[in-house]
């Protein structure tokens, strides 16, 4: 078949516009090609999804084809290469597929939240309460689950637990020897 100065069915470019048979636009309605004038209908042959053409004829080239490439192997979004697997104009981090990629560095996750350290001064996990005065993670219950360091030595005049309260004033106290003689 012809199609102006394109030949549809010799696999050459014959009016080099970088478009070789059913693929330049001299050939649509070409009865060798898928929308063809004369037969056809549909298109002419499987995609090869890795080629860089459009086998079929359907106007979507190689993965970007996701009718015919969507579940190919070839086309399955490698989240670290640097390109478009799956043709749809979105690479690696950027594709939704890949988010919660962790090996490819798509994603941070933390799998424990940075937990407080209550005998070390500082507000290791942000929540804005340091220490013992962290009172969802180093001090549990009323006068239980005290975290190391955070219980209040009821002799020693200094406030342990950061609770506002010294010694015997604070109820971590009231059972102790020294608070009761």
């Amino acid at each position: 078949g012809g199609g102006g100065l394109e030949d549809c069915t010799n696999g050459v470019d014959d009016n080099a516009d970088g478009a070789v048979d059913c693929d330049d636009l001299f050939c649509i309605f070409d009865p060798a090609c898928a929308g063809g004038g004369g037969g056809g209908g549909g298109p002419t042959t499987t995609e090869d999804c890795t080629d860089g053409l459009d086998d079929n004829n359907n106007g979507a080239i190689d993965c970007r084809d996701q009718a015919a490439c969507g579940s190919d192997p070839a086309c399955v979004e490698d989240c670290t290469n640097g390109i478009d697997d799956d043709g749809d104009g979105l690479a690696d981090c950027e594709e939704p597929s890949c988010a919660a990629d962790i090996f490819g560095g798509c994603t941070s996750i933390e799998f424990l939240p940075p937990a407080e350290d209550c005998a070390t001064p500082g507000d290791e996990d942000g929540d804005g309460a340091s220490d013992c005065s962290d009172l969802a993670d180093c001090v549990s219950g009323l006068l239980t689950g005290l975290a190391p360091g955070c219980e209040e030595i009821c002799d020693n005049g200094i406030d342990d637990n950061a609770t506002g309260l010294a010694d015997c004033e604070d109820p971590q106290c009231a059972a102790a020897v020294a608070c009761n003689p």
